[in-house]
């Protein structure tokens, strides 16, 4: 058997003994282990060997694969060895811990001591109950309390301690707990009850008149045990429980309590969801003292309740979301009461009573919509002074609400609101005039599906792009990765999931280009990172899949664009409109799932892969006749189920052009031996593979294939992982795991984000909104030069790699301060060069390292507040 030569490496070194350091490769599939072939000299009299990839088999051994090494320092083998991995940190830029996944609930409440007020959320998805500072400029800070709250439904805020700030209690899954306020918005847990339900409503209340705040919490646990508790704040915390009612069924949805018969003891008010959702009955359970209750049926059918003087005669009625419009109960005495509607606006499932406007009435906050969907508006209805709600003022379109609730957030006066809704906690700050501005104190991408990256705004550093939810959005980088949201187009339906940000259009400035039903369409930049929309291309049918290459090598980017029955290039005239050109019609039940171009037959023009699914092939060739006619050829056989992403690139460097697709839980490696003939390769068949993206992470000169599997979603949320399969070369590839800390991961990129000439990953998760970027913490052996923008500042280092004298070369613009040390990599100074106040001009030092140990080491420049650091090598 021939052997393959690939993945030569070139490292340097003096010593000798170098067979003990011939790494060890394990099992890749089958049973092949290294051995040292030869030892070789060049004609530099660096040692070197060649080492052989030999695979055990019943017939003998076969050297399958060979590898070269000529070693230049064995201080580098720890960051340059064959098949080392490659380190990742993993940085949010929108959702996961910034936003509040699944939220159900929020609060507000003053937990520092500040004099302002201050917000608390409750999410399911991720177990979190945090909390949200303001300062005296009214922006947050986001601070976890608890992800230990398992799937947490509901948050409430109230000084249970009687020390004077605010306590949080929440409801989970697994139990209710009270975090007590320590000062300072620091938090001490404490369970008080252990069990396991589905949701429990939380308000507090005296209930027994003793001076102190008990808690009151309506369960649901679905077919089973249901009931009204209130737990008596007693000495030590001990909260013994007080059953109000208990029943097996139906659920209990919402909760509120006040003395609603003017005696001086606390009513209980509780909604009950029989059947479907709120279709069960509202009740009073009236104190009678003693801690007996006697239930009163106010009304059929309702969502949510809260209790307020609404009329202005001094006892307690309640609003709610009734079936099918919001209402108010009249409270008229002996556990009675006339109910007036408010809207006939459809239902909602969140409501509030407050004076709005500050005329002395109370008005109604409340989200109305369709019945059992999405969205809703939020909305609020003017008390004309006769506790009439003639108008419906809209605060919000398209909101897809869980719990309001509103209070001065801003302590100016009047009223502001703070919604939960999907993975967002936002605040929309009233001016006065009930004109309301949004801030988002989350930061999410929800449902994300795809990110990738470009410079949106030609600055000179990498922006983010992504595509979730009806939303397509950009990321500003300020130049230190801190990311600025900007929306460039929402509300539409972006069945799609295949994202570009290109020049299409030829200005010299990067375009976003997306799938929308059944067309493609363009969000053209201006130039300065805002966009306007219009359509490139469209259709009878909707788009399955789209790819954007130089099709015909003009040297301007065109579209190839699958819809359901047919496949088409969309020739681009070099400004950003196309001409349509039919390749091929097909059976609609056949879908093609991925696209690709490359030059397959190495005869200088470009061939399309595609990928269908439905057919008897899996993989086709549209081969180019050189004036961009197609004819199409099966190259492989649909052995391994529906295909799906595909892309061409040479994996074995023998100059031909292979190809790496996804088969529903299969990756498969097709090899090209000759033109139309393709040797199949299974990577990997152990997961829900989302999209895979290939490139040279290790930077040793072959593509190696980076992998998200999406696993599994809520509730269970088995690891989402984002892997990648470094090519050794010979067609073999070894497997490594980069994070499983995703959830739902759909999409990798792969580029250099943050300008330190490596690869980082860029990658976006479903069931966590989150768009992340991963960075590569190799460490090459070239350090890029450093320039602060407008500073005049600029560093060199020289020669690097090293073995002893190394020069520090910096220029500045004014006389300044220049502070210059040395670092060894665990941190530790080992060299003070300079600490002084130069002129303006170039100046030179010069470290001499060659008493140091070899390894990593980095040069400290410091000039006024900013930092440059250079890695250096000293052998």
């Amino acid at each position: 058997m021939t052997a393959h030569l690939s993945n030569w490496k070139s490292v340097r070194s003096p010593k000798t003994g170098v067979p003990s350091l011939i790494p060890r490769i394990q099992n890749f599939g089958g049973y092949y282990h290294a051995t040292v072939i030869n030892f070789m000299h060049c004609i530099n009299p660096s040692p070197s060997i060649l080492i052989g990839i030999i695979e055990e088999g019943g017939g003998g051994s076969n050297i399958i694969a060979m590898k070269k090494i000529v070693f230049l320092s064995t201080c580098l083998l720890s960051t340059i060895l064959l098949m080392a991995q490659i380190d990742f940190v993993s940085l949010t830029i929108v959702g996961g811990e910034l936003a509040a996944l699944g939220a159900r609930s929020v609060f507000a409440a003053d937990l520092d001591g500040d004099g302002d007020m201050d917000i608390i959320s409750a999410s399911m998805e991720d177990n979190k109950v945090a909390w949200y500072e303001q300062d005296e400029q009214g922006n947050f800070t986001v601070h976890s309390v608890s992800t230990e709250v398992e799937e947490a439904q509901c948050v409430h805020a109230a000084d249970l301690d009687g020390d004077g700030d605010a306590d949080i209690i929440a409801s989970g899954k697994n139990g209710l707990w009270c975090f007590e306020n320590e000062g300072n918005g620091i938090f001490t847990p404490m369970n008080i009850f252990l069990f396991a339900f589905y949701s429990g409503i939380i308000t507090t209340a005296d209930m027994d008149g003793d001076c102190d705040l008990d808690v009151v919490v309506a369960f649901s646990e679905g077919d089973a045990n249901n009931s009204i508790e209130w737990y008596e704040n007693s000495d030590e915390w001990a909260w013994p429980v007080h059953v109000v009612d208990s029943i097996y069924y139906p659920d209990w949805i919402s909760v509120d309590a006040g003395d609603m018969d003017g005696d001086g003891d606390i009513d209980i008010i509780a909604l009950e969801s029989s059947g479907w959702w709120g279709s069960g009955e509202m009740s009073l359970f009236e104190n009678t003292g003693d801690d007996i209750f006697s239930k009163h049926v106010i009304s059929n059918g309702g969502i949510a309740v809260f209790l307020e003087d609404i009329d202005g005669d001094d006892d307690l009625d309640i609003v709610s979301e009734d079936l099918n419009h919001p209402a108010w109960h009249e409270n008229i005495g002996n556990n009675e009461f006339i109910t007036h509607q408010i809207s006939s606006e459809l239902f909602g499932y969140g409501v509030i009573a407050v004076d709005m406007d500050d005329d002395g009435d109370i008005d109604i906050l409340a989200d109305t919509g369709p019945v059992n969907d999405y969205p809703h508006d939020l909305c609020w209805f003017e008390n004309d002074g006769s506790n009439n709600f003639p108008s419906c003022n809209i605060i919000e379109n398209d909101i897809a609400l869980s719990s309001v609730f509103a209070s001065d957030i801003d302590m100016d006066g009047d009223m502001d609101i703070v919604v939960a809704e999907n993975d967002n906690v936002s605040l929309f700050n009233n001016n006065g005039e009930q004109d309301f501005e949004e801030l988002e104190l989350t930061k999410t991408a929800f449902q994300a599906t795809n990110a990738v990256y470009s410079d949106m705004d030609g600055d000179g550093d990498m922006d983010v792009v992504s595509r979730y939810a009806n939303t397509i959005a950009w990321y500003e980088n300020d130049g230190n990765q801190q990311f600025t949201t900007h929306i460039v187009e929402e509300s539409v339906y972006i069945n799609n999931h295949t994202l570009y940000a290109e020049d299409i259009d030829g200005d010299n400035d990067v375009d976003i280009i997306y799938g929308f039903d059944d067309a493609i369409f363009c969000s053209k930049n201006n130039g300065a990172g805002s966009f306007l929309n219009y359509k490139i291309c469209q259709y009878f049918n909707s788009v399955e899949s789209f790819f954007i290459d130089d099709l015909d090598q003009d040297e301007d980017l065109d579209i190839l664009v699958s819809y359901q029955d047919s496949f088409k290039w969309y020739e681009n005239n070099g400004t950003g409109y196309f001409s349509e050109h039919n390749i091929s019609n097909f059976d609609p039940d056949i879908k093609i799932r991925g696209i690709c171009s490359a030059d397959l037959e190495n005869d200088g023009d470009m061939d399309i892969l595609v990928a269908k699914s439905g057919d008897l092939y899996a993989i086709y060739c549209n081969y180019n006749d050189g004036t961009q006619n197609f004819s199409e050829f099966p190259v492989f056989p649909g052995v391994y189920g529906d295909a799906g992403a595909i892309t061409a690139k040479d994996f074995d460097l023998d100059g031909d052009m292979d190809f790496i697709y996804s088969s529903n839980t299969t990756q498969i490696l097709c090899s090209q031996i000759s033109n139309y003939n393709f040797l199949a390769q299974t990577l990997s068949v152990t997961g829900d593979f989302s999209s895979f993206f290939a490139q040279d992470l290790d930077m040793d000169g072959d593509d190696d294939i980076l992998i998200t599997d999406f696993g599994t979603g809520y509730p269970s949320f088995t690891p989402s992982r984002l892997f990648y399969m470094e090519n050794l070369g010979g067609n073999m590839f070894n497997e490594f795991t980069i994070t499983e800390d995703l959830k739902g991961a759909m999409s990798v990129y792969a580029g250099d984000i943050n300008g330190d000439d490596d690869i980082d990953l860029l990658t976006a998760s479903y069931d966590d909104s989150r768009i992340a970027w991963h960075e590569n913490l190799i460490i090459g052996l070239q350090t890029p030069e450093f320039r602060v923008p407008g500073s005049g500042f600029r560093v060199e280092v020289f020669p690097n790699p090293t073995y002893a004298i190394v020069y520090i070369e910096y220029e500045i613009e004014n006389p300044s301060p220049v502070h210059i040390n040395v670092f060894n990599a665990a941190g530790e100074k080992v060299a003070g060069l300079q600490d002084g106040y130069p002129a303006k001009g170039k100046h030179m030092i010069s470290w001499d390292a060659g008493s140091l140990p070899s390894g990593l080491y980095f040069c400290h420049v410091i000039y006024w507040n900013e930092i440059v650091a250079k890695k250096i090598i000293k052998f």
